[in-house]
Parts: C-alpha cells; sequence; structure tokens
C-alpha cells in the first residue's frame, strides 16, 4: 500500500538526551514468516488464520489470513511433515479447515522466506489488495494493485544484481504467461510465486519450467484444469460422468512447446514432397 512510503503520524515526543522534537510513526507492513520447502510452518499457518478470523470486513473484503500451507507436489513432498497440532490447516476443494487434531501434512512453497525489514521494504508488499466486491476490475484504473505488483517487479528487475537471470525470467513469461481471470486478481502473492518458477529455473532445462507451471495453482486456475478428474474417477468417488478438460493440454503442445507444426532448425517451417505444413501432430 503506497502509505507505507510516508506512514501516518500519530504521536510526537521530545528526546530528553538530543533535544529533538520525534515523531511516532504507524507502518501497516505485514510481518511474514518462514514457509520454505524446508522448514514449512508446523501449523501450516493455522494459528494466523485463527487469530484473524474475526477481522473485520473493509471494503467488502475478510481480513482473515489463508492458510500458509503449500499443495504437496515433487518440489516440497520430500520435506513435507505430518502435524497433529490441532490448528493446523489444509484446503480442501478451496476452502480452508482445521485439522483439529488430526494429521495434517504441512508443506512449505520455495523461496518463502521469512521478511527481513533490514533489508528494505519494497512498497509495503501487501497480501491482498482491498477491493469493492464484484467492481475488483476496477482496480486497474485506480491503479493500487498495478502499483502493488508492479513496484516489486520494477524494483527487483532494475536493481537486482543477476541481471541475465532477470532478462532469462521475463523472456520465458513470455512464452508462457498467465492472465488477469481466474477470480485471484486481488492477491499479489499468486503472481509473484508463479513469475519466481521462471527466476529459479532461468538457466536451466525448459522441461522443468513446464513441469513447475504445470504443478501452480495460478496456471490451473487460468487454464482451466484445476482439480481435473479423468471419467473413471467421476464414476467411482463423484457418481456422475464427465469428461476432463483438455485446454491445458491443447495449450502446452501448441502454445508453449511444440507448436502446430514442424520446425526447421533455423525456425522455418518443414514441408512434405507436395509443399505443405507438417502437423507436429
Amino acid at each position: 500500500h503506497p502509505a507505507s512510503a510516508s506512514p501516518p503520524i500519530f504521536g510526537r515526543t521530545m528526546n530528553s538526551q538530543t533535544g529533538v522534537e520525534e515523531y511516532m510513526l504507524f507502518d501497516p507492513i505485514f510481518k511474514f514468516h518462514e514457509n520454505t520447502v524446508e522448514n514449512p510452518m508446523p501449523d501450516g499457518g493455522g494459528r494466523l488464520m485463527k487469530i484473524t478470523q474475526n477481522t473485520p470486513e473493509e471494503d467488502g473484503q475478510s481480513g482473515q489470513i489463508f492458510c500458509s500451507n503449500a499443495p504437496r507436489t515433487f518440489l516440497n513432498e520430500d520435506h513435507c511433515k505430518l502435524s497433529f497440532d490441532p490448528l493446523a490447516c489444509f484446503n480442501e476443494n478451496g476452502v480452508d479447515k482445521y485439522g483439529n487434531g488430526r494429521g495434517v501434512v504441512v508443506c512449505g512453497s520455495p523461496g518463502e522466506v521469512a521478511s527481513d525489514f533490514t533489508k528494505g521494504v519494497i512498497d509495503g508488499f501487501d497480501l491482498k489488495t482491498k477491493t469493492v466486491g464484484h467492481k475488483n476490475r476496477e482496480i486497474y484504473k485506480d491503479g493500487t494493485f498495478t502499483q502493488q505488483k508492479g513496484n516489486i517487479w520494477w524494483y527487483l528487475a532494475l536493481t537486482a544484481e543477476d541481471q541475465l537471470r532477470q532478462r532469462m525470467a521475463w523472456a520465458l513469461y513470455q512464452i508462457i504467461p498467465i492472465g488477469a481471470g481466474g477470480g485471484f486478481v486481488p492477491r499479489t502473492e499468486y503472481w509473484t510465486v508463479y513469475y519466481d518458477i521462471f527466476v529459479r529455473n532461468a538457466f536451466g532445462n525448459y522441461r522443468d519450467v513446464l513441469k513447475e507451471v504445470s504443478y501452480n495453482q495460478s496456471m490451473a486456475k487460468w487454464l482451466s484444469f484445476l482439480r481435473n478428474s479423468g471419467v473413471q474417477y467421476s464414476l467411482d468417488y463423484e457418481d456422475e460422468l464427465h469428461f476432463p478438460d483438455e485446454n491445458y493440454a491443447r495449450e502446452v503442445m501448441q502454445l508453449f512447446s511444440i507448436g502446430i507444426t514442424q520446425l526447421n532448425m533455423d525456425g522455418t517451417n518443414k514441408l512434405d514432397e507436395n509443399g505443405h505444413l507438417i502437423p507436429t501432430y
């Protein structure tokens, strides 16, 4: 929130030793706890959920913090832990719940380190931008959300010491972007977590990039395969027949990898003996 740049003054006093008038400032910046792959939060963030559950709504948005327990994937499964903390939280079908003493698998996520204010603050990085009900798209007009996620990106892209990595990450994101749909527009962390995939893998293997993207919730929402299931699963567990969403399967081939026609090493189209384009599949 921009207010963090010049916090409001709520009191002042005189320093008895220096004789200088000093001000007490209010700076509403969140402190983030460590929830890394190697050291996940023992309760998955359930206590923070509990503490903030009665936070009054403001501009139509609840102040409750979401469960921080990350989904179990190939990225973190070697370090996930079984927690019997009664406040250990988990997400089930999009709803945050408590384990109430039952075993809950808690997992961290890559790079989710504790915040360190001694290293400075990038525009007060907020958890969730305030919006008003269905008018959340209006946020692009008044600039709040654009500034929030934009300032983080600009700061790192322009000041980071690993400039080649930053440029490679930006190039990779142009190939595999996500849009502003999917119901998660107000949440800055969704975007930064997704973009970090390209920062981490800037000098790695493109297959690793595709694999991480395929397991990412933001991409799952954007290309509609979140909680996707096959025909047999729907019959066995949901007692109904529906077919899996193949949107992402098509996109990952046509747009993110092999394309729709075979290419030569110089990027030109391969042609058959009749001069026609050769489909890749």
